[in-house]
């Protein structure tokens, strides 16, 4: 009986391999070797091997310099976990190279490395240079959130940070172009604390306001400072977002008509003069001119169009800048909205008309006249009224005529007169300047009191006794 088998250079190889790890066992890594950024700035290498035994020793290997447990240098192996870690207090520039931990567990070996060089390394050691100095800084008095700000529901502009560790006695200085705002300035009733946020309320920002501000944190267990640059781009950017708030504020365009036209406005919380706004008719960029203007009137942006026509009818939109794209309110004047408002305006332009040329009494007459008896009486009143009004003249509501008794005048349409030559008790009473067109009517009154002054003495001497 005999037997054969062909062996393969395929299987010779995985046969020569196998005798390869029973000569030399390697240990397996559940994880090869990672780093991470610890707290203060720490760096741990660390690494994880499936399984070895009690006997398992380690070399921490930098540059091929086995490394020793010390200041700068601290090891672990928990044996429990398979977890090997080395942590450094800081990464400094003599730390670029390879990081390499060696195992020997019996006959077993096993090697993890890792290159930490160039760019790489460079990153890591600013983040852990900077974690380091974040931490120191934190013992004392610090910024949670460093200077920033925000722009309220009203447009007012705040400047605002969020500090940490503060005690009674830390102090907080707030400063504006390197000049402190000391507590008996003008600004120093715009600055807030309420628990761990300080502000500075600016309210209505305007160019007077840039400048660069600063808050100082210091005690005895350190200092901290916090800068914003309300200059150059940080005021526009602060700018851009006070636009987005006021176009956001904005309301849907409404209509009002008046005796000089239509005007479509659109009401905001509040507006910046350097806020750009722009008007389209039929999508078409509205140019200024004497019919058609736009401007803005406290909170009221609006667009004025006198004495519309039916050229004027269609869809008019208002572009609010909101510090990107802009926000657009449209109102579609056509139709009933068309209707409606046009009808209005020729409402109010008749009244208004009718109210300028009424006829009325602009001056000339007293409220009250005291004459004496046997004296002459002349009064003029200025009338005026397109067309001409047409004048009469009353004495206790009735018509008076031009007589002897009394003379009665109408000159250039403007001058109306009444004369009376001698006046006697009879001509006590209350008068009127009555004027007439066909847009309405006045009257302009005023009290005659005649008296004869030798009746007056006597009654005089009768109340002395």
């Amino acid at each position: 009986m005999s037997s054969s088998y062909t062996l393969t250079e395929e299987g010779l190889n995985r046969l020569l391999d196998i005798s390869h790890d029973k000569k030399f066992p390697v240990i397996p890594f559940k994880h090869e070797m990672g780093i991470e950024l610890l707290e203060k700035g720490r760096v741990r290498l660390w690494t994880q091997v499936e399984k070895s035994t009690s006997a398992c020793q380690v070399d921490y290997v930098f540059n091929n310099t086995i490394l020793t447990q010390g200041k700068k240098y601290s090891m672990n192996f928990d044996q429990s976990t398979g977890i090997i870690e080395m942590f450094m207090d800081s990464l400094e520039i003599t730390d670029e190279g390879t990081f390499t931990f060696n195992l020997v567990d019996g006959k077993a070996t096993g090697t993890t490395s890792l290159v930490l060089i160039g760019d790489e390394f460079r990153e890591l050691q600013k983040k852990s240079e900077f974690e380091r100095a974040e931490w120191i800084r934190k013992q004392g008095p610090h910024f949670v959130e460093y200077l920033g700000f925000a722009v309220t529901a009203e447009c007012d502009v705040l400047l605002k940070c969020k500090i940490g560790n503060v005690r009674p006695e830390t102090e907080i200085i707030w400063s504006k172009d390197n000049i402190e705002i000391a507590g008996d300035d003008e600004d120093a009733q715009k600055i807030g604390r309420e628990d761990g946020e300080l502000t500075f309320n600016i309210g209505k920002i305007s160019k007077k306001d840039a400048g660069i501000y600063d808050v100082f944190l210091k005690d005895e267990r350190g200092k901290d400072k916090s800068t914003f640059y309300l200059t150059d781009e940080g005021y526009q950017a602060v700018l851009n977002e006070l636009f987005r708030v006021i176009a956001n504020s904005s309301s849907e365009i409404q209509v009002l008509s008046t005796e000089h036209g239509i005007i479509l406005y659109s009401t905001v919380t509040y507006y910046h003069e350097d806020q750009r706004i722009g008007w389209l008719h039929k999508d078409a960029k509205i140019a200024a001119s004497e019919r058609v203007k736009s401007g803005v009137t406290d909170e009221r942006l609006w667009l004025q169009i006198n004495e519309p026509t039916e050229k004027d009818k269609g869809k008019y939109t208002i572009d609010l800048f909101d510090g990107k794209d802009g926000i657009r309110r449209v109102f579609d004047l056509s139709g009933q909205a068309w209707e409606d408002a046009f009808e209005e305006f020729q409402r109010l332009k008749a009244a208004a008309i009718a109210e300028r040329n009424r006829a009325r009494v602009i001056g000339g007459l007293p409220d009250v006249v005291a004459i004496q008896e046997g004296k002459s009486l002349n009064l003029t009143g200025n009338v005026w009224g397109d067309p001409v009004p047409e004048v009469s003249w009353t004495k206790n509501d009735k018509e008076l005529v031009s007589d002897d008794h009394y003379k009665l005048t109408y000159e250039h349409g403007k001058f109306a007169s009444i004369t009376i030559a001698t006046v006697t008790e009879a001509d006590s009473g209350k008068y009127a300047l009555l004027v007439k067109n066909k847009y309405g009517t006045e009257a302009g009154a005023f009290t005659v009191s005649v008296y004869n002054p030798e009746e007056q003495e006597s009654k005089e001497e009768k109340k002395g006794q």
